[in-house]
């Protein structure tokens, strides 16, 4: 036991004498400091005497110099000026002020000047200083006395120099600091050293027990000098390297399955056909996916990190449900809305909308699914109108037939009234106009039969160049207003196509009807035909476009409906008929145009014949 606690103690006497040595280093530096401090102050002090000598002997030489008091006077007062001394005076050895360089000034007796001697007020025979003292004005100075001998007899004359002391004053109070500082520190060093070692030593000294109880040595490390605690502490270090290098392999291991989930996590919302947006509960976008992107047209710098209400707008119906989903912390599902875009392109789409929240129940943020739905609304909304089409087809077919034989009576009545009129009269024009408008109201009749019932195709072989040159003319030469510009071209390599000569023309003829009434004061209509695959099959493509207002998005998506006409005299079928008359050859008629830009109308029409099996009742 005892040559254990002796290999124990060994690192306790250590930190005793690094200890002890660093206090005895203090002390070596503070009598080092205090030592060239004493030479610096003694270096200065014979600096201040040697320039004490010098005024002397300046005051001697103008002594012996100047015979007259009133010269004397001068000179010493010149000598004041130059070396900076604030009073030279001159005393007679009975006490008698002789001369002064400030006679207008009070001057001390001699007896007053002689207390400031450091030993007794006698008359002083050699050159001494007198002590630091305060005058009138609390300034420190001190006098230097320089005796004098006078010119003739042997009187004893004393030149009394007061010079500015503050230099010496601070010096010699800076020496009291500065010693006394010292003490403190070397006494303070003693102190904080000893607490030091008591403070340092004790945890040793805890933790020096609980080894030796725990039994923690080794005789090879006693043999070998080795402290019990150098050995414990390598134990100890080796083990937490092992616990380190575990915790990192853990780390690594649950990192990597981090990376792994928030990878998975990616992949999930970059394959979802849904948008999905993420904010957190400031309202602010923090993450969305491809598909969001995709439905509302935007770029991911635009969306991420902005604030929901701030780019949709407070006004906005997505907005509304984030509000409740925020404030009230209420949910919808499959709820469907209205959203403009910038574009002004209308979207229609399905939002459900969930709350993240933590383990207690505090809100994280919030989650909104985005479904396009656009063209199922539209398909819906088309089945709809179809729907309430065929229902009103087949109550108005009946009542067209009613109408149309009506109007024949009517028609006939006026025939038969203007020949029993005979000569023309004040009611000739009355019958003839019964007789125009009982004829027009029955053509429109015939064109609303026209359009209910299924339309039956005569199937030849047509050249589409000959039925675009003979729609255009007959469109020319039945539209009083300004004819626009023509232009004609073909890309196709086969310019012929099975197809129904009548009905195909008639579907043309509208077109370019439309486009010259959409331009009353002229303007350019082009045509182009083109080679095209339509759905896997060789067909052809024909492109209608005029410079005209051109259209809206929400005159687009009515553009095809039966009825709906943007001019005030139109019935609104033709476009209809057209859509009708294409889709049984098998094709399909679509609409691209900007207000301001004009429309352009493309058809695609197969080039080989098809059957007739599309009724006419589900045509898109």
């Amino acid at each position: 036991m005892s040559e254990k606690a002796h290999f124990l103690t060994r690192y306790e006497r250590e930190v005793r004498i690094s200890l002890l040595l660093l206090v005895f280093f203090l002390f070596l530096m503070n009598f080092v400091t205090l030592f060239l401090f004493h030479n610096t102050q003694n270096y200065l002090q014979h600096e201040f005497r040697q320039k004490l000598s010098y005024l002397g002997n300046s005051v001697k030489q103008a002594f012996r110099t100047d015979s007259s008091s009133e010269q004397l006077s001068m000179a010493l007062r010149d000598l004041a000026i130059v070396e900076d001394i604030w009073r030279v005076d001159i005393y007679a050895e009975n006490g008698k002020l002789f001369s002064s360089s400030h006679p207008a000034l009070p001057a001390d007796t001699l007896m007053q000047r002689l207390a400031q001697l450091p030993d007794s007020g006698d008359f002083p025979y050699q050159p001494v200083t007198g002590r630091i003292f305060l005058d009138i004005n609390q300034q420190p100075c001190l006098d230097f006395f320089y005796p004098l001998k006078g010119h003739a007899s042997r009187e004893e004359y004393l030149a009394v120099i007061r010079v500015n002391a503050r230099p010496l004053a601070s010096l010699e109070k800076s020496g009291r600091m500065t010693f006394w500082l010292l003490a403190l520190g070397f006494i303070s060093a003693f102190a904080i050293s000893f607490f030091l070692i008591k403070s340092t030593l004790k945890p040793y000294r805890a933790i020096k027990q609980e080894a030796v109880q725990a039994n923690l040595w080794q005789s090879t490390a006693v043999e070998q000098g080795n402290d019990l605690m150098v050995e414990t502490f390598k134990k100890t270090i080796t083990e937490l390297k092992e616990k380190e290098k575990i915790l990192q392999e853990l780390y690594h291991s649950s990192n990597q399955r981090a990376e792994n989930l928030s990878r998975l996590n990616e992949y999930i919302l970059s394959g979802m056909q849904s948008g999905v947006i993420i904010c957190n509960p400031n309202g602010e976008i923090t993450k969305v996916n491809r598909a969001t992107l995709k439905i509302l047209q935007v770029s991911e710098e635009r969306l991420v990190g902005c604030k929901f209400f701030d780019y949709f707008g407070e006004e906005s119906p997505l907005a509304r449900l984030m509000q409740q989903a925020l404030l009230e912390r209420s949910t919808s599902l499959g709820e469907e809305l209205r959203l403009d875009l910038p574009e002004g392109k209308e979207l229609v789409l399905e939002v459900n909308t969930s709350l993240i929240e933590n383990e207690q129940g505090e809100l994280l943020g919030v989650t909104l699914l985005l479904a396009d739905i656009t063209q199922l609304s539209a398909l819906r909304q088309e089945l709809l109108s179809k729907e309430r089409l065929a229902a009103i087809g087949e109550m108005a077919s009946g009542l067209a037939h009613q109408l149309r034989n009506s109007m024949g009576a009517i028609y006939g009545f006026a025939k038969l009234l203007k020949k029993s009129i005979g000569e023309p009269n004040q009611f000739s024009g009355l019958v003839e106009d019964i007789g125009r408008e009982s004829r027009s109201l029955e053509t429109l009749v015939d064109k609303f039969l026209n359009y209910s019932k299924p339309l039956e195709l005569q199937i030849e072989r047509v050249d589409l160049r000959q039925i675009i040159q003979e729609s255009y003319e007959a469109v020319c030469r039945h539209t009083p207003t300004i004819h626009p510009g023509f232009e004609f071209s073909t890309q196709s390599g086969t310019a012929a196509i099975w197809a129904d000569r009548l009905l195909l023309g008639q579907s043309l003829h509208n077109l370019f009807q439309n486009a010259c009434e959409a331009m009353p004061l002229g303007g350019r209509l082009t045509v182009a035909v083109r080679d095209y695959s339509w759905q896997g099959h060789p067909g052809v493509l024909i492109e209608v476009k005029d410079s005209g207002p051109g259209l809206t998005e929400k005159e687009i998506s009515k553009i095809f409906e039966p009825f709906y006409s943007t001019k005030e005299s139109g019935t609104g079928l033709g476009l209809s008929v057209s859509r009708k008359i294409i889709a049984q050859h098998g094709g399909k008629i679509e609409v691209q145009s900007k207000k301001g830009e004009g429309s352009t109308f493309k058809i695609y029409l197969p080039v080989k014949r098809i059957q007739q099996l599309v009724p006419a009742s589900v045509l898109v």
